[in-house]
C-alpha cells in the first residue's frame, strides 16, 4: 500500500545521477528537478542512484543535498534519500535526547511498526553510527524506576516471528492476563507486547474485546493519562494497525499553534513506501478531511511539493522539454492549468494528481483542452508581450534552457505526437541594466555597496534610502570623485514607483534592521522589485514569513546570513570535513558561529565524545546536541577571524577565514544582485549561487 509513484519507463541510475548533478550546478539549485527524481524513486532505486552519483562525481549525494538545500525541505529530502535503516537509527538517537511523548513515539515506531528484519538492520546501523547499542542508550536515558525503561528496552531487543501461525488457546489466556495486568502489574503487559508476533497479538486483542466488551486500546485509554498508558496505546496501534497511529501523529503535528514539521516529515517519509494509502484512508475516515488537503493547507514551498509527491500526488515541473518523458506527462502538464483553476495559481509550479484512466480518456481530455486553449498570439504573464511562434532554431535553444517554462507564457506549437511537443516560453528577466536601490545607504556597508554597484557592469544605482543625511548626494557621501546626482531620500515607495515606470529590472538591497525587513520586501515587491537582504540579526520567523509571502507573490528574494564568499566557502569546507573527524571546535568573534554549528549538527555525527562536560565555562559554549563547541573573543580593533578546528588521531585540520574590512562583502553582493532578478521565490544563503 505504498503511495509513491515511479515513472514508466524508469530512467537509468546514471541518467538520474546526471540530472541531479545538473540540478546542483548553475546559478541556483533546481529544487524542482530534485523532487521530480528523488520523490518518485523507491528505496533500492535511491540507493543505486546514490552509489552511481558517488562513483561518477566523487562526492556523497547526501552531503551535496545538505549543502544545496535548506530548511524543512532539506530535512525531508535528506531523510528520504538516506538508507532507511540508517535514517531510523538517527531518528531514534535524536529522540532519546528528548523523552517526551512525541519523541518516545519514534522509538516505538521503529520497534513495533516495522518488520523484525528492519529492526535488526536499524540496530546494526545504530551501533555503526554511534558506537553503542540502541538498547544501551534506551536503558541509559530512562531511570530504573521508570516503567518505560524495561518496556522500551525489550521492544527494541525483540525479534518477532513473522509467520501466520496463531495459537488460539494462548490468545484466549493472554487476553485475560492482559486485562488483569493493565490494572495491577505491568510486567505481564510488557512480556506479551514485546515477545508475541503481530498475528498472534491481533488474535489476542480480538478475544480481549469479545470477552470484556471493550477494545484493548480503549481500555488502556480509560486507565489514566500517564505517559506509560499513552505509550501502551501507541504500541498496540503500531503492532496491529499502524495506520491509526500515524494518522494521529500527522493530525497532531498539523493542529495547534504552528506545525510540528519533524513529526509530519518523519511520518510521511517513513511510511510512504509501506502503508501510506491505508493511512490516508484512516485519516479521511477519522477526521472528515483528506491528508492531502491538510498538507497543502499547512505547509508551503518545495517542502509542500515534496511531501505531496510522497503521499501520491504526481508533481510535474516544467524545467525543460526533455523532462517530458511521455505523451502522458505532456498531457498532465497541459491539464494542470485547468484541473487547478480553482486553486491558488502559482507561476513556478503546478500539481496534478494522477488518475487511473486509460490513455484514450487522457487523449480526449487533451483534445477538448486544445479546443479551449487560446491561439498562440496570447498575452504572456512573464513579460507582458505577445508570445510569438519560435523558429525551429530558437525552439531548439529553448528546450535546452535550465530556466523553468512558465505556463502563463507557454503556447503549444505542435500536436502531441511521440512526445515531441515543443513549447514556446518567454525568457526570465536578463541582468542587463539592473536598477539598484540601496536601503541603508549611509551605513559603512551601504556606502561601499554604492561604489561597488557603480563600478559593476550591467547595473547602476537608481536610488539611495536612509533616515540620516537626507538630501546629500550619494556619490559625494561615498567619497567618489564625481557626484552621482542621486540624493539620499527617506521614501522607498517613491523610488520603487519611479523604477517600476521604466519597466526595468529592479533590486532593493536592504541593510536596515530586522524589524523593517518584512515591510521593505513587501513594499519593493508591490512595484515588481526583487530584494537582497543582508541583516545579520534577522529572526528565523521573519525569514519564514518572507518565504511564504515571496512564494505567493512569485517574487524573488535572497536573504543572506553573510555576503562574504570566503565565509561561505569556509562553511562548505567545514561541512565536508565534519564527515571525517570526530572532534571540532569553532573560534570566531561573530554570530556566524551559530550558523556553522547548526550546519555541522544533525548529520548523525557526535563530536568531542571525550570532552562533553559543560561544567567549565572556559571550554566554550556547546551549541546544539551534537557537541560542537564555540569560543568567541571580541575586542575593539581585532580583525574578524573565523577558524574551525577539526582533529583526528595524530592530526589537526583547521580552516580559517580573515576579514579586514567591509569590501570583502562586495563580490558576494554583486553576485546576489545578478542572480536574484531570475528568482521567483525566496532563497536563503549565498551558497546556492556558488
Amino acid at each position: 500500500m505504498a503511495s509513491i509513484t515511479v515513472p514508466n519507463p524508469l530512467p537509468s541510475p546514471e541518467q538520474d545521477a546526471q540530472d541531479l548533478r545538473k540540478a546542483f550546478q548553475g546559478w541556483g539549485t533546481d529544487e524542482k528537478a530534485i523532487i521530480g527524481i528523488l520523490g518518485h524513486r523507491k528505496a533500492a532505486q535511491r540507493a543505486t542512484i546514490s552509489e552511481t552519483y558517488a562513483r561518477l562525481y566523487g562526492e556523497s549525494l547526501l552531503q551535496r543535498l545538505h549543502s544545496e538545500l535548506s530548511g524543512d525541505f532539506r530535512g525531508a529530502v535528506m531523510l528520504w534519500t538516506a538508507d532507511p535503516a540508517e535514517r531510523d537509527a538517527k531518528l531514534a538517537h535524536k529522540a532519546l535526547k528528548k523523552r517526551d511523548d512525541r519523541h518516545v513515539w519514534v522509538i516505538i515506531e521503529v520497534a513495533c511498526a516495522s518488520s523484525s528484519d528492519h529492526l535488526m538492520a536499524v540496530r546494526k546501523a545504530y551501533h555503526s553510527l554511534f558506537s553503542s547499542s540502541i538498547e544501551e542508550d534506551v536503558a541509559f536515558e530512562f531511570s530504573e524506576t521508570n516503567p518505560l525503561r524495561q518496556l522500551l528496552v525489550q521492544l527494541v531487543s525483540s525479534y518477532r516471528y513473522d509467520g501466520e501461525h496463531v495459537d488460539e488457546e494462548i490468545a484466549k489466556s493472554e487476553a485475560a492476563e492482559l486485562h488483569d495486568a493493565i490494572r495491577r502489574s505491568h510486567a505481564e503487559v510488557i512480556r506479551i507486547l514485546s515477545t508475541r508476533n503481530k498475528v498472534q497479538l491481533k488474535e489476542t486483542f480480538k478475544h480481549y474485546e469479545q470477552n470484556f466488551g471493550i477494545a484493548i486500546d480503549e481500555d488502556i485509554n480509560n486507565q489514566g493519562g500517564s505517559q506509560l498508558f499513552s505509550m501502551l496505546k501507541a504500541i498496540v496501534w503500531c503492532l496491529t494497525s499502524p495506520e491509526r497511529h500515524f494518522a494521529e501523529v500527522i493530525r497532531s503535528s498539523i493542529l495547534g499553534l504552528g506545525t510540528d514539521e519533524a513529526s509530519l516529515t518523519r511520518s510521511i517519509v517513513s511510511r510512504a513506501e509501506i502503508d501510506m494509502k491505508k493511512i490516508k484512508e484512516e485519516y479521511k475516515k477519522r477526521y472528515r478531511t483528506t491528508l492531502n488537503d491538510d498538507v497543502i493547507g499547512d505547509t508551503s514551498g518545495y517542502y509542500k511539493s515534496f511531501l505531496l509527491a510522497l503521499v501520491g500526488i504526481w508533481v510535474f515541473y516544467k524545467v525543460n522539454a526533455k523532462l517530458f518523458s511521455s505523451n502522458h506527462d505532456v498531457m498532465c502538464c497541459l491539464l494542470g492549468r485547468d484541473l487547478n483553476a480553482n486553486r491558488r495559481r502559482e507561476d513556478d509550479r503546478h500539481l496534478v494528481e494522477s488518475q487511473s484512466q486509460s490513455p484514450h480518456i487522457w487523449q480526449r481530455k487533451a483534445h477538448l483542452l486544445e479546443k479551449m486553449r487560446p491561439p498562440p498570439h496570447t498575452l504572456s504573464k512573464a513579460d507582458g508581450k505577445k508570445a510569438q511562434r519560435p523558429s525551429p532554431s530558437a525552439a531548439a535553444k529553448m528546450t535546452t534552457l535550465k530556466h523553468p517554462v512558465y505556463p502563463g507564457s507557454c503556447s503549444k506549437t505542435s500536436r502531441i505526437i511521440n512526445a515531441a511537443t515543443t513549447f514556446c516560453c518567454s525568457m526570465q528577466p536578463s541582468t542587463k541594466n539592473i536598477k539598484v536601490v540601496i536601503n541603508g545607504a549611509t551605513k559603512e556597508i551601504g556606502r561601499a555597496a554604492i561604489v561597488a554597484v557603480t563600478k559593476a557592469r550591467g547595473m547602476e544605482i537608481a536610488g539611495a534610502v536612509d533616515t540620516n543625511l537626507v538630501g546629500h548626494d550619494a556619490g559625494k557621501l561615498c567619497g567618489m570623485e564625481e557626484p552621482l546626482e542621486i540624493p539620499i531620500l527617506n521614501d522607498l515607495t517613491m523610488i520603487s514607483g519611479s523604477i517600476a515606470q521604466t519597466k526595468a529590472n529592479g533590486v532593493v538591497v536592504d541593510f536596515t534592521h530586522p524589524g523593517s525587513v518584512y515591510d521593505n520586501v513587501k513594499q519593493a515587491a508591490a512595484f515588481g522589485l526583487r530584494s537582497v537582504v543582508y541583516v545579520p540579526d534577522i529572526e528565523l520567523e521573519t525569514v519564514t514569513a518572507l518565504s511564504v509571502f515571496c512564494e505567493k507573490a512569485s517574487m524573488g528574494c535572497l536573504v543572506a546570513p553573510t555576503l562574504s564568499i570566503g565565509s561561505v566557502l569556509l562553511q562548505q569546507a567545514a561541512l565536508q570535513a565534519s564527515f571525517h573527524y570526530n572532534n571540532v571546535e569553532i573560534d570566531l568573534p561573530s554570530p556566524e558561529a551559530v550558523q556553522i554549528a547548526n550546519n555541522l549538527t544533525d548529520l548523525g555525527q557526535r563530536y568531542n565524545r571525550e570532552d562533553i562536560s559543560t561544567d567549565n565555562p572556559a571550554r566554550g559554549q556547546v551549541l546544539g546536541e551534537d557537541g560542537v563547541r564555540v569560543h568567541s573573543m571580541v575586542l575593539p580593533g581585532l580583525t574578524s577571524t573565523t577558524t574551525v578546528h577539526f582533529s583526528g588521531p595524530g592530526e589537526v585540520y583547521s580552516v580559517r577565514h580573515d576579514v579586514t574590512n567591509v569590501q570583502c562583502l562586495m563580490p558576494g553582493l554583486i553576485l546576489a544582485i545578478r542572480k536574484v532578478v531570475r528568482l521567483k521565490n525566496l532563497i536563503y544563503g549565498l551558497e546556492k549561487f556558488l
